[in-house]
């Protein structure tokens, strides 16, 4: 078989993680070498570490408010007018996941099956929501690393806010929770990524997973 790479997105508590995990032992069982790859690369900074410098010393420092506390985020504000300069940042942080994913065996020639926790469209949804912007997956940069980086299997899990919260203690709270579900909803219709309800019993929502992976596992 040809490699094949499946990602799950979502919000926070959504399951992604532990959905992965099950199927990377099933998948085992089954004699394919399977590898797990997180693309969580918020911290990860390289190309885009000397602009970023530059943003905070300018009083760019992005910044947003939960659970009474302010929080900052990983990427500079400059406001939805500055439409290039949002574009350059756009350019360099997906760069930058690029850099993590190879570094982390994204694109490893030796696994029949890369499963992948927090893939190239987690990272565009980050940037929609620090930059206010719901269609950066429709632009030149985000519709090049798509290209260059998206899946061949994308599934959503999709859970309410309030359910994600209490599932997944370290997110935030319940304002970066309502802020990116919508942008994950949108992405996924304009994406045509099949949406499974993540609430259900974990079971009937691992045994929809694996009816998306059949036809190509």
């Amino acid at each position: 078989m040809s490699k094949v790479r499946i990602s799950l997105i979502g919000i926070d508590g959504s399951g992604k993680s532990t959905h992965l995990s099950t199927l990377q032992h099933e998948l085992h069982d089954r004699g394919l070498h399977c590898k797990y790859v997180n693309l969580r690369g918020e911290y990860f900074r390289f190309v885009s570490l000397p602009f970023l410098i530059l943003c905070k010393l300018a009083g760019y420092e992005g910044k947003f408010v939960a659970k009474g506390q302010e929080h900052r985020t990983r990427h500079p504000n400059f406001g939805r007018q500055k439409k290039k300069i949002n574009s350059l940042w756009s350019f360099l942080f997906l760069v930058d996941i690029y850099i993590l994913a190879l570094f982390r065996g994204y694109f490893s020639i030796r696994s029949d099956v890369i499963l992948c926790d927090r893939c190239i469209i987690d990272s565009i949804v980050d940037l929609m929501a620090s930059l206010r912007d719901d269609a950066i997956h429709r632009k030149g940069v985000g519709q090049f690393f798509l290209w260059l980086m998206k899946p061949d299997i994308v599934l959503l899990l999709d859970l309410n806010e309030e359910e994600a919260l209490i599932r997944g203690r370290e997110t935030p709270g319940l304002y970066y929770l309502s802020l990116r579900r919508p942008l994950y909803q949108k992405i996924a219709l304009d994406l045509q990524i099949p949406t499974i309800d993540s609430s259900k019993p974990f079971s009937v929502v691992h045994e929809e997973i694996l009816t998306y992976t059949e036809g190509i596992l």
